[in-house]
């Protein structure tokens, strides 16, 4: 049964027009028959009906996105299955903008000040489906939709169809027979019974920052005349250029921030592990590059801190000094990941310390590893009760897992005036 406009689907819409057309559904705008309200409206293509695993993915859609909260991802109204054509249907809010894909084409380099403001929110989107252990799996322009005024836009995360739900403990998931959007889909996406995680995410980040900033595409193959084979043979295996050096061949270098390369090898980098392991982490990274020339205040765990606690470290910690120079040199420049591989290898040796632990709990708290970086922040502080320093980095990272009650009862055991009125500020908002 084609649906036409005009027609009454499951017994309480009334089919307006078609919106778009997929591989798995086709979405219609829709007036509920009891109120009125118009809904977006996603039917399940009627030769997919008997198709189990297309059904499934249809379906978890609706599970998926009913899993967690963000005003930054668009709501679920209902689901059901229409008893005379067995097609399964989820009503969404109804929506009126446009995708960031759109707004690209039209508009193909935003400010720093937009992107910062439209990354905020995706960071919240994708902050709180990770948190709650959903992994997007299909990030993209065309799941980025942006609603309200031009220049102050709002925007809302579409499309969990081929999400992944970690089970509770579990930290990664298998790759199935499903992926994401060849361009913007990471490596680990395209090898079957590789691990996905959170950090799955953190790879289109960059490319879609890098593509508002510049006006082109990071990868040489992607395209309005992308072919799949060379895409695949670039995000597999051929060199991954730096940020800057990619912009400079497309006359752009000007474009990118300061630092944008350190950020950017953070989420294309062919190693998930070496990823910012959450979008929160990858976005808070991100904001503070962009807000200082964008004038945006970047509401951001970090610069909400008094000075990062590794830097009153200098000088403290019992490393040889070659060594001791090249970790502070790497988390100077923001290189997270090198400088925890140098911390690792000297704890292997069994050379613990409260210092080295800490300068680990802040290589994992930038990374996005917040349980780690809890744990880290423990070990300093059993072997230095005394240090607020680390007291304070425990409570950040208690505060980005959404642990706000731990953070609390850290920051209690502070004096400084800083903690004070965070804390003041935590129990204003808790009332």
């Amino acid at each position: 049964m084609e649906l036409q406009a005009g027609a009454v689907f499951a017994g309480r819409f009334r089919l307006v027009r078609v919106l778009g057309v997929g591989g798995f559904g086709e979405v219609h705008e829709a007036e509920e028959l009891r109120d009125g309200a118009r809904v977006a409206l996603k039917v399940l293509h009627a030769e997919m009906v008997a198709h189990p695993t297309a059904r499934e993915r249809f379906e978890q859609e609706a599970r998926v996105t009913s899993s967690f909260r963000s005003a930054h991802v668009v709501t679920v109204i209902d689901a059901g299955v229409d008893g005379a054509t067995c097609r399964p249907w989820v009503a969404f809010e109804m929506l009126t903008g446009e995708t960031l894909d759109a707004r690209l084409k039209r508009e193909p380099i935003l400010s720093r000040a937009l992107l910062a403001r439209l990354f905020e929110q995706l960071g919240d989107a994708l902050g709180a489906a990770h948190q709650a252990g959903v992994i997007h799996a299909d990030v993209k322009p065309e799941n980025l939709f942006l609603v309200g005024p031009v220049d102050a836009p709002v925007l809302k995360v579409l499309d969990f169809g081929i999400a992944r739900m970690l089970k509770a403990g579990r930290t990664s998931t298998q790759v199935t027979t499903e992926m994401g959007s060849p361009e913007w889909t990471g490596p680990e996406q395209f090898q079957r019974g590789a691990k996905l995680r959170p950090s799955t995410d953190v790879w289109p980040l960059g490319l879609i920052a890098f593509r508002a900033l510049t006006g082109a595409h990071y990868l040489r193959s992607a395209g309005p005349d992308a072919q799949l084979m060379p895409l695949l043979t670039e995000i597999c295996g051929l060199p991954l250029s730096a940020a800057s050096e990619r912009a400079r061949e497309l006359g752009a270098a000007h474009r990118l921030p300061v630092d944008f390369d350190r950020w950017f090898c953070h989420c294309v980098v062919r190693a998930p592990e070496e990823r910012f392991q959450h979008a929160r982490a990858a976005v808070t990274a991100l904001l503070e590059l962009l807000a200082p020339r964008a004038g945006v205040p970047a509401t951001v765990v970090l610069s909400q801190a008094p000075a990062s606690p590794w830097a009153a470290l200098r000088g403290t910690v019992s490393l040889p000094e070659g060594t001791m120079a090249a970790v502070l040199d790497r988390l100077a420049s923001g290189e997270w990941s090198a400088a925890r591989a140098s911390l690792d290898a000297t704890l292997a040796q069994g050379e613990e310390s409260a210092e080295l632990w800490a300068l680990r709990g802040e290589c994992d708290h930038r990374l996005g590893r917040y349980d780690e970086a809890v744990d880290d922040w423990s070990r300093a502080i059993v072997r230095a009760p005394a240090a607020s320093a680390y007291l304070h980095g425990r409570a950040l990272a208690f505060e980005a897992m959404g642990m706000p009650h731990a953070a609390r009862a850290d920051l209690a055991a502070l004096g400084h005036e800083a903690s004070r009125q965070r804390l003041t500020v935590w129990q204003v908002g808790a009332r």
